[in-house]
């Protein structure tokens, strides 16, 4: 008996195997429907990709200097069980409503197909022409052993050993030689009416990002800890960042600053050191467009080495309530605006007539 079975693999692995290869060559992983079959056309030998590409996928970007950095005993993808795992999201149900149309126009997969009822590893069902066609990308996978890949299949599905089958099928396929334009042509069909399980790669896809978010739930517990050195407990690790003295034992646990609690905490300011002053030094330290360390001094001229240390440690999470408090107490009550500001009003007041401007109130201005 044959257990070649057991190195298929699991949905989600396969899944992210995918999701991995298309990020690497700048592919669009939104259209999760798309993907497998943009895998198989990066990955088939004896014809011309770039034409199977343009043919399937359109304008549809793709990095191809680096595909074409692959070695041609290798390909984008992996081994059988990698290939095994994207096929298995893969069918081709209504492809016996134009056989008539293979026999006569497709010829390797007509004769593929033939091949499979003469060596008995044939389905003879509904499932018959995806057995073909998944048999079909196999054999035309760059740098993949098709007789492994054959007997994993089958004993799959056949639940006996078809080494046999799977020998004398790989025997009459050798027999049988197309030129590169037939293969273009049956691969452009098997593409163009493959129906890939999207409901199914959707559910795989949420499984495995909440796997993935536990993990980091997990990882993130197990880093925290109470001040006497025990672990938080998983009920307190959901609601651990909803008050300002957690966020501030966050911060100290994990050596962060940035929550405002937690920027108090780190830089050790004086009490006699105003809310204001630190507030005004937290909205600069969370800047991220300007440099702003230039300006700290003009907060805390007397600061010496403790605005060194604000200057080295800027906010990227900075928490919203303390920036809109500090924009809610900027004022200019009889400071003169700035120079932008004026050359700002003199180009908007600039299409408007004279006349009009000379009349307008500050009322009207405003609005």
């Amino acid at each position: 008996m044959c257990f070649f079975a057991c190195a298929f693999m699991e949905a989600h692995d396969s899944l992210q195997l995918q999701l991995s290869v298309g990020r690497k060559f700048s592919i669009d992983v939104k259209a999760l429907d798309l993907l497998p079959l943009k895998v198989i056309a990066l990955s088939v030998k004896f014809v011309s990709r770039e034409k199977l590409w343009a043919q399937c996928f359109g304008d549809a970007y793709v990095h191809w200097e680096l595909v074409r950095t692959v070695p041609f005993s290798k390909n984008v993808l992996g081994g059988c069980a990698e290939w095994l795992g994207l096929l298995a999201f893969c069918h081709w149900d209504d492809l016996g409503k134009v056989e008539h149309e293979i026999v006569s126009g497709y010829p390797p997969l007509a004769v593929l197909r033939r091949n499979l009822r003469e060596s008995n590893i044939d389905t003879g069902d509904k499932d018959a022409w995806t057995m073909a066609c998944r048999v079909l990308v196999l054999t035309l996978v760059q740098g993949l052993s098709c007789l492994p890949a054959l007997e994993m299949l089958t004993c799959a599905y056949f639940k006996r050993n078809t080494r046999g089958g799977c020998m004398e099928f790989m025997a009459k396929q050798a027999e049988s030689l197309f030129t590169p334009e037939q293969y273009e042509a049956t691969l452009g069909l098997v593409l163009e009416r493959c129906k890939p399980d999207k409901a199914r790669l959707e559910q795989t896809l949420a499984l495995a990002t909440a796997a993935m978010e536990a993990k980091k739930i997990g990882l993130a517990q197990s880093r925290m800890q109470v001040m006497k050195g025990r672990p938080r407990l998983r009920d307190r690790v959901a609601s651990v960042l909803k008050t300002d003295e957690r966020k501030a034992q966050v911060d100290v646990l994990l050596e962060t600053w940035e929550s405002y609690s937690g920027f108090c905490y780190k830089h050790q300011f004086p009490p006699t050191l105003s809310e204001r002053i630190k507030s005004r030094l937290y909205f600069l330290a969370s800047q991220t467009r300007w440099d702003w360390r230039q300006h700290v001094h003009k907060v805390l001229p007397t600061g010496g080495h403790l605005l060194e240390k604000v200057r080295a440690h800027p906010i990227t999470q900075p928490d919203l309530p303390v920036i809109i408090r500090v924009l809610e107490s900027l004022g200019m009550d009889g400071a003169p605006p700035f120079q932008q500001m004026t050359a700002f009003r003199g180009a908007c007041f600039q299409s408007f007539p004279v006349v009009h401007v000379q009349r307008m109130t500050l009322s009207q201005v405003v609005l």
